[in-house]
């Protein structure tokens, strides 16, 4: 099968998909969840493939939603949570498939990037790229919260009402992310860890990760981010002051300087 938007191979029972739009880091638009979701699906049904490896082209990882897209989505409520929903189920794949998923991630890590991040059972993370849902400062919701599941409440409540951003270092701390390095290993430590993964006897760790989802899924994980869809598509539709300004800004002078603008306040109290 051929993709647009990213690269797939497999060698040696790793399956390595790569999100393919370098020009913009990577950003998720709706061609490339499909695609992303249709990727880790083939993986997941080929008996040669005992592990997945999530990485992206170029200087990032994923630098989160494509904002272009915006202007194409629509602006009723139900209509965006029905376009949301159906995201929503390619995009939370990862967790659907039984194939362990390990996230490599490099540069930038944000929005939707972070959940995809977040949702991979392993994060291998190089020690430049910061992480968070920092998106929220400017009024843009996340299209899942798999945070609070990764760390303590207090953690996640700090991160996500104050729009914080952490280090990868301190993100291991808080047990978001599995393993921290620098960028140079960030290669050889994803393939070694992929390499460790594909020794397993392949259907006790599909059937042990299927396990301990639901785990989580009993103690409420997949209905609680369902639940989320509907302050997604309140304050998708229903935006805040702050993301009309940082549409705005987008729009007259880049994302670049719409996000300096929307951080300006936030870099000076760190100086304070």
């Amino acid at each position: 099968m051929s993709y647009e938007h990213l690269l797939y191979q497999v060698s040696k029972k790793i399956c390595t998909i790569t999100l393919n739009r370098p020009e913009v880091l990577n950003a998720v638009n709706s061609k490339l969840c499909t695609e992303v979701s249709e990727a880790l699906h083939t993986a997941d049904r080929d008996e040669s493939v005992n592990v997945i490896v999530l990485k992206g082209a170029g200087r990032a990882f994923c630098s989160g939603h494509d904002l272009k897209q915006d202007a194409e989505e629509p602006r009723e409520i139900y209509a965006y949570y029905e376009h949301y929903k159906a995201e929503f189920n390619e995009f939370t794949t990862i967790w659907q498939i039984t194939t362990p998923v390990i996230a490599s991630v490099h540069g930038y890590c944000i929005g939707k990037g972070f959940e995809y991040a977040m949702m991979a059972d392993i994060a291998i993370v190089s020690d430049e790229v910061t992480l968070g849902l920092g998106e929220v400062r400017y009024g843009i919701p996340a299209i899942t919260l798999t945070m609070p599941w990764k760390m303590s409440m207090n953690d996640a409540k700090e991160m996500v009402l104050g729009g914080i951003d952490i280090s990868a270092a301190e993100a291991k701390k808080r047990g978001m992310i599995t393993t921290v390095c620098k960028r140079e290993e960030l290669e050889k430590v994803t393939e070694k860890t992929a390499r460790r993964l594909a020794l397993m006897p392949r259907n006790m760790q599909k059937m042990h990760k299927a396990y301990l989802n639901r785990v989580y899924d009993r103690m409420g994980f997949w209905q609680a981010n369902k639940d989320y869809l509907e302050i997604l598509a309140i304050l998708g539709t229903q935006t805040v002051p702050e993301y009309e300004k940082f549409s705005k800004t987008t729009q007259e002078k880049g994302l670049r300087a719409a996000l300096a603008e929307a951080n300006a306040p936030f870099d000076a109290l760190e100086q304070e």
